[in-house]
């Protein structure tokens, strides 16, 4: 009789753990330590400063289930007040994919050097879904002495936007970013 009861015991305690395990192991959204690691390596900081500056971020939102990096710049017009870029999108459980960006904001010309950005992507499964304009939003957008991080949103879709400070000019302000499914698509 007790043999039967401790054979149970231990056959829960071994589906628990397996199914820790299994979820653990099949997650949909990229965990703060995978972000911070690839952060680091891509903007050439520490693991430490990549995961402090992404904290808040992960405490408000959770696990991005897309994130791209990639390069913008301004194009050599002093009327237009934006930003275009150029990347790869990538999907915990999907092939990479290309992403192209717009950003409006004000004093974004000249520019012209390559500026490495990292977007994390909320509350959407498909990066299509972000045809329409994001808006800046939230507490989160700030000036840090290694990032700076841009929150929007639009709807239920929200885009976290980090760059190098250095990058980033101080007076420079991003208001508005659109993913255009093709790169036609952008404002005119």
């Amino acid at each position: 009789m007790w043999e039967s009861r401790v054979f149970a015991g231990v056959a829960i305690l071994c589906v628990g753990a397996c199914a820790t395990a299994q979820s653990e192991h099949y997650r949909t959204g990229f965990g703060i330590k995978e972000i911070a690691v690839q952060n680091a390596q891509y903007f050439d900081v520490t693991d430490k400063a990549a995961k402090s500056a992404l904290k808040p971020v992960f405490e408000k939102y959770g696990d991005p289930k897309i994130y791209i990096t990639g390069n913008m710049s301004s194009v050599d017009n002093p009327d237009l007040s934006r930003l275009y870029g150029v990347g790869v999108t990538s999907f915990k459980l999907k092939p990479q994919g290309k992403a192209f960006w717009a950003i409006k904001g004000e004093k974004l010309t000249g520019l012209l050097t390559p500026i490495k950005t990292a977007h994390l992507v909320y509350e959407t499964a498909d990066l299509t879904d972000l045809e329409a304009t994001l808006s800046l939003i939230g507490d989160l957008n700030k000036r840090g002495q290694i990032f700076t991080i841009f929150e929007r949103q639009f709807d239920a879709k929200v885009v976290i936007t980090i760059n190098r400070s250095e990058d980033i000019p101080e007076y420079s302000q991003m208001r508005e970013i659109k993913f255009p499914e093709h790169i036609d698509h952008f404002w005119l």
